[in-house]
């Protein structure tokens, strides 16, 4: 038997789908976290009354179950299946649940009736499907990428997977000699304890945490959690399954930081249009004043504060329309770092006690990405920068662009910061990691952050074979280099 190439499910006797694996999900065009706390009518086809009643019929003798059907891929698409059901269960008790086994079949007659094996299989006795299931749940439960446990109904663990070690970070033995709720922090505890009372509340449960990992990292494990109960209700296992989302939530704040930054642009465009007019009128109107009183000095005031104002409107319709793109475009290094020091001067402590230094490589190629890539980027960088200047008496930035002798485009910010101690410098790109106070979080006095500015620039970057070094050294400062090749952006 080739398990990897079997779709394999796990079903009660209502024939609700308590565990799926992605195979079997992806038979049917779904992820398994779709299927989860479904019943097996969600994807079979109009034979499903005579179907789940001959799966799913009480039968203390029945070990083994073979036949034909009809499931249903997302969308309709009718997919012919070969199916073994089998039935665990000690000698002289009742089955508890049942463990299917699909392979995706080729008929002459794709929408045969269902034809079925029914009573025991002569060839297979109690004891050898009970060990052959074991070994087949082991089997498929160790190529999982998630953490898969079983566990008694009062929440003794009696095995867990390969995963499950790198996902808690202690050994296979240690974690066997576990409790489930030694797994949950202290806030869920409690609501577990009385979910385990009441096996009909343990259907499906799931909570989401966030673990911090003994090197400072963190990551965000997902829970879900199913009684398996017999034909009683009793609840006879409980079976776990941890992933670790850190990923996922990372793409969702991307995601969410796009959107946002795509609301803002259009807002910011629609704002700078509907100042340009009456600006217009301010400028014209002044100008004919001076023409008629060359001699009143304030009308020099008034021109040169609405070129002002026309100069930051330029800039931020520009912005917003190469924000907006999702398209490569050619990009000038240095006019982005310009127009994005530009928008920094909204920032006070930046404006009025920071002393920036500019040095561009005038004869810079350009680049060619997504401008909102390289931006963002940047302006992670210089916040990670103009935060460690919080606590410093003289704060100085440096932004220098060049070009190396490997044709690469050079960015660099230094600062003269609290910089990065040796170990934490390991961990600075590790999505959520921060030694700043967590947003949210309260008594803030300095610099907060979600420890994702720097994680989403090097993601942003790796797309360009682009590389982030950072040189620092505690109370002196950081350096922080973003590289760029040419060759592969032109």
């Amino acid at each position: 038997m080739n398990v990897k190439q079997e779709g394999v499910a796990v079903i009660d006797f209502a024939g609700r789908l308590l565990y799926v694996n992605s195979i079997f999900a992806r038979l049917h065009g779904y992820h398994p976290e779709e299927l989860s706390g479904e019943t097996l009518t969600y994807i079979i086809n109009n034979e499903k009354e005579s179907y789940l009643k001959q799966l799913t019929e009480v039968n203390d003798e029945r070990r083994l179950l073979t036949l034909k059907a009809v499931h249903h891929r997302k969308g309709g698409i009718p997919i012919p299946v070969s199916v073994t059901a089998l039935f665990p269960a000690e000698k002289g008790s009742s089955p508890g649940h049942i463990i299917l086994i699909i392979r995706e079949a080729h008929w002459d007659k794709p929408g045969s009736e269902i034809s079925t094996n029914m009573g025991k299989d002569k060839d297979i006795t109690a004891h050898e499907s009970v060990d052959r299931i074991g070994q087949l749940f082991k089997l498929i439960a160790d190529e999982a990428s998630d953490a898969v446990i079983l566990a008694a109904p009062d929440g003794k663990i009696e095995y867990a997977n390969r995963i499950s070690s790198d996902i808690f970070g202690m050994p296979l033995k240690e974690i066997a000699r576990l409790n489930l709720q030694k797994l949950l922090p202290d806030n869920y505890r409690d609501e577990f304890k009385k979910l385990l009372s009441n096996p009909a509340d343990l259907r499906s449960w799931s909570a989401e945490y966030t673990k911090q990992d003994d090197n400072g990292s963190k990551r965000i494990l997902k829970f879900s959690i199913i009684a398996v109960c017999n034909a009683e209700g009793e609840s006879e296992n409980l079976i776990c399954r941890v992933r670790d989302v850190t990923e996922l939530r990372l793409m969702e704040n991307h995601l969410r930081q796009a959107q946002k930054l795509e609301a803002i642009g259009l807002l910011a465009s629609g704002l700078a249009h509907n100042i340009n007019s009456p600006l217009s009128a301010i400028i014209m109107t002044a100008e004919m004043a001076q023409s008629n009183h060359p001699d009143i000095a304030d009308f020099d005031d008034i021109l040169m504060a609405s070129s002002r104002i026309r100069e930051i409107l330029s800039n931020l319709m520009t912005k917003s329309r190469f924000e907006q793109s999702s398209e490569q475009m050619e990009i000038d290094v240095n006019q982005l770092i310009q127009t994005e020091l530009k928008f920094l001067e909204a920032n006070l402590f930046f404006k009025h006690s920071v002393e920036c230094e500019v040095q561009l490589d005038r004869n810079l190629p350009t680049i060619k990405g997504v401008y909102s890539h390289f931006s963002q980027c940047f302006q992670n960088i210089l916040a990670n920068a103009l935060d460690s200047m919080s606590e410093t008496q003289e704060n100085k930035l440096v932004v220098k662009t060049v070009l190396d002798d490997d044709n690469r485009i050079t960015l660099s910010v230094k600062d003269n910061g609290c910089g990065i101690s040796k170990d934490n410098l390991k961990k600075i790109f590790i999505p959520f990691f921060t030694t700043k106070s967590h947003l949210g979080e309260e008594d803030q006095n300095g610099p907060s952050g979600t420890g994702l500015g720097l994680s989403t620039a090097r993601n942003l970057l790796n797309r360009y074979d682009a590389t982030i070094e950072v040189d620092s050294k505690l109370d002196r400062g950081s350096e922080f280099r973003i590289r760029i090749p040419v060759s592969s952006n032109t």
